[in-house]
Parts: C-alpha cells; sequence; structure tokens
C-alpha cells in the first residue's frame, strides 16, 4: 500500500465519524476510495481531479461491469474524498458512462386474466387479492377507498393462484397495482386520479405506469375519485 493511503483513510474515517455516518456507509466508502487510491498510485489524491474521477468510474462500468447501484456508490464515496476530506470543489457534471441498470418491466394481466387468478382464490386471501386490485366504496358518505397491505402475506397465494390459471406472466401482488392502472388509464381516467389511488406521492411514478400501458391519452377529463369504478364492473 502506499505511504499515502493510510494517512487519507485515516482522514476520511475520521470526517465520517463526525458527521455521525453509519458503519456500513464508512465501510463502503473507505473501500472505494482505497479501490481508487491504488488506481492512480503513486499519485497524491489531490492530484487526480475530474477527469480521473470520471475515467476510474467509467473502467468500473466498463472492464468491471459492476452493477449500477454499485457505480453510484463509488462516485458517491469519490465525491465525499473531494468535496467533505481534502475539501475541494468538484463540478456536480461529471460525464462518464453509466453501468447499464437491469430492465424489469412489470407484468401486467387483462382483465380476463386478473378475473381468472381471483376466480382461483378463495377465504381471507382471495378478499384481500380483490382489496389490491378493486376500489371499494362507502356506501353513506360516497366516498371511494384503496386498501395497501402487506405484499409477504399475499405474495404465494397469489403466484399459486397465476400457475393455477394457467397465467405465462410473472403474477404478484404488485402486478394487480400495475393491472389496475392500466385498466384504468385505458378506461380513459386521468393521471391525478389514479396517482391517488395508487398513493403514488410523485405523478412521475404514474407516468411511468401510463407509458408502460402502451397507449398515450391526450384528451382525458379531470372528473376525480369519485368518478371511478372497478375496472371489473
Amino acid at each position: 500500500m502506499d505511504a499515502k493511503q493510510p494517512m487519507v483513510l485515516g482522514k476520511v474515517r475520521e470526517t465520517i465519524r463526525l458527521k455521525h455516518y453509519s458503519k456500513r456507509t464508512e465501510e463502503a466508502y473507505r473501500h472505494w476510495i482505497r479501490q481508487y487510491l491504488r488506481h492512480y498510485k503513486p499519485r497524491h489524491p489531490r492530484e487526480p481531479g475530474a477527469s480521473e474521477i470520471e475515467a476510474f468510474l467509467t473502467y468500473l462500468a466498463v472492464e468491471q461491469h459492476v452493477a449500477a447501484s454499485t457505480q453510484n456508490q463509488a462516485l458517491s464515496a469519490l465525491l465525499f474524498l473531494y468535496r467533505k476530506v481534502l475539501q475541494l470543489d468538484m463540478a456536480d457534471s461529471l460525464r462518464f458512462t453509466w453501468a447499464e441498470r437491469p430492465k424489469h418491466v412489470p407484468s401486467v394481466l387483462t382483465k380476463a386474466e386478473v378475473n381468472a387468478v381471483l376466480d382461483k382464490m378463495t377465504g381471507t386471501g382471495g378478499l384481500m387479492a380483490r382489496l389490491l386490485y378493486c376500489l371499494a366504496k362507502d356506501q353513506k358518505t360516497g366516498l371511494m377507498y384503496r386498501w395497501h397491505i402487506s405484499e409477504s402475506t399475499l405474495q404465494k397465494a397469489v403466484r399459486d393462484a397465476g400457475l393455477a390459471a394457467g397465467i405465462d406472466k410473472r403474477v404478484g401482488c404488485h402486478t394487480f397495482r400495475h393491472s389496475l392502472a392500466t385498466h384504468l388509464f385505458q378506461s380513459s381516467y386521468d393521471i391525478r386520479t389514479v396517482q391517488e389511488l395508487l398513493g403514488h406521492k410523485d405523478v412521475k411514478t404514474t407516468m411511468t405506469l401510463r407509458l408502460r400501458s402502451g397507449q398515450v391519452y391526450t384528451h382525458v377529463l379531470n372528473r376525480g375519485g369519485l368518478a371511478v369504478k372497478s375496472p371489473r364492473d
């Protein structure tokens, strides 16, 4: 190990602890800073700058094939090193090759497939699965409600029901939510209503689901939650 490394890593540890970062963050940051210093030894860590950080992060993505989350952790560690430990300016607009993010498109069931899966579920599990997809209405107030429940208690039952129904897709609790959103968009409900029903804090999340539905809706009336019916109706 280069003689400068223990001094730098010691300063990193001291700064992290002064800021009360978690032990896991300390270990991760020290790991990536150590790897970075080894990559550019025997130069002093003050000498490499933005271009070296960019090259190192590109190296991680292209040659080491790290996951996007790993590369992002390394970036955070190096920005911490320069800004907080060495107290040097470092631009936010670094240019490097990002690691490829996994492409996973959630399954969406047709209305017929939703009915087929739900028909295979009975008892409490069946009721809870129906609440994941359907909407409930308070008969006294006319207000619409959506229930949010833990997936863990239902995941296996839903998966088994999907297999029993012969559905050739990955079926889980979230499948009902994605399917509900898609069917509401297909029925021309506005995006704000769907956002509210699904409990999304950011409308961008709902927008993503709309794009995944494979259709573009340009003339949708804002009818509000009271106008919504379950897509099963």
